[in-house]
C-alpha cells in the first residue's frame, strides 16, 4: 500500500506541521478519506497534468477531454474548532478546485463565476447558455456539463462532415 507523503500530497507537509501529532492518525484518515472520495473523481480520463495556480505549479487531474477540458486540483486543509480561548485541531478536509481549459487558456471555475466564465469562454454555446443553473446544468454537475458540450461539438462536426 502506498503511504501518503508530502511529495504525492503538496499540502500534506502544511497539515503535517499544523497538527504535531497528526502524522499517525493520517493514513487512518487519509485512507477514509480515499475511499469515500474515489467513486466521485475516478474516470478514465484522469491524467496528472501541472497547472499554474497563484504563482505555483500544482498537479491537477485532467478528469474531462475534448474541445473543453476540465481539470481538478484536490487538496487537503486543516479544519479547526475554535473554542474561544483556542483552536483545537479537528481533522482534515480534503477540498477541490476545478479549472476550465478553453483554446490553450486555463481558468479557474468557482460556484459564483461559473455562469460567466463559461458564456465568455464559450460565447457561440448558446444551447448551453440556456440551461446554465438548471436542473443538470449547475456547479455540481460541471463534469457532465463539459461532457454535454464536448459531445454536442462532437455531433455538429460529424454533421459537417456528411453535408
Amino acid at each position: 500500500m502506498k503511504k501518503l507523503s508530502s511529495r504525492s500530497h503538496p499540502s500534506l507537509d502544511v497539515v503535517l506541521n499544523s497538527f504535531p501529532g497528526l502524522h499517525r492518525k493520517l493514513s487512518i484518515l487519509g485512507l477514509l478519506a480515499l475511499f469515500l472520495w474515489m467513486p466521485f473523481t475516478s474516470t478514465a480520463n484522469n491524467d496528472l497534468v501541472m497547472i499554474r495556480v497563484d504563482n505555483g505549479l500544482v498537479a491537477a487531474q485532467h478528469i474531462v477531454k475534448g474541445p473543453l477540458n476540465l481539470f481538478v486540483y484536490s487538496y487537503l486543509r486543516p479544519e479547526t474548532i475554535d473554542t474561544g480561548l483556542r483552536e483545537i485541531p479537528a481533522g482534515v478536509v480534503q477540498e477541490q478546485r476545478f479549472f476550465l481549459g478553453v483554446n490553450g487558456e486555463v481558468v479557474e471555475i468557482t460556484s459564483g463565476n461559473y455562469k460567466k466564465m463559461i458564456k465568455r469562454h464559450l460565447p457561440n454555446a448558446k444551447y448551453l447558455h440556456k440551461r446554465l443553473g438548471k436542473v443538470g446544468f449547475r456547479y455540481q454537475n460541471l463534469s457532465s456539463m463539459v461532457e454535454f458540450y464536448n459531445n454536442f461539438r462532437a455531433k455538429q462536426q460529424y454533421v459537417y462532415v456528411q453535408e
